[in-house]
């Protein structure tokens, strides 16, 4: 049921496709796949869902709290410090990867998402 809300939501939003790029990096939504220049990145599912919530931002701030509230269900008892653990991670993992990616954190408001320069 999750992911038909969050479908629906693509589309209210205008985010029908089950692709997105950015850079040099893809993600597939209906296959949770993420490609890094047709290499796959095998992320675990909560940091795939952080890097799905980031894309479908791109260009805006995300607050953490925006970021938990589509990460986590309301049954899960979970703080903010998990949002920046999770960022964390995916930050090193597209780093190994070369993605060409960052996730900036503007103090105080949330996380940017942004291909570097060069790979824009």
């Amino acid at each position: 049921m999750e992911a038909r809300i969050r479908a629906l939501l693509r589309r209210v939003q205008g985010e029908a496709v089950n692709q997105t790029r950015l850079g040099r990096l893809a993600l597939d939504r209906a296959a949770c796949v993420v490609r890094v220049d047709g290499r796959r990145l095998d992320l675990p599912q909560r940091e795939f869902r952080v890097l799905e919530i980031l894309l479908a931002g791109t260009g805006k701030v995300l607050a953490k709290e925006e970021i938990a509230d589509q990460l986590f269900n309301f049954d899960e008892a979970t703080g903010l410090n998990a949002v920046e653990v999770y960022v964390g991670r995916l930050r090193r993992r597209l780093a190994e990867a070369e993605a060409g990616i960052e996730i900036r954190t503007l103090r105080g408001l949330g996380y940017l998402i942004e291909a570097d320069a060069e790979t824009s």
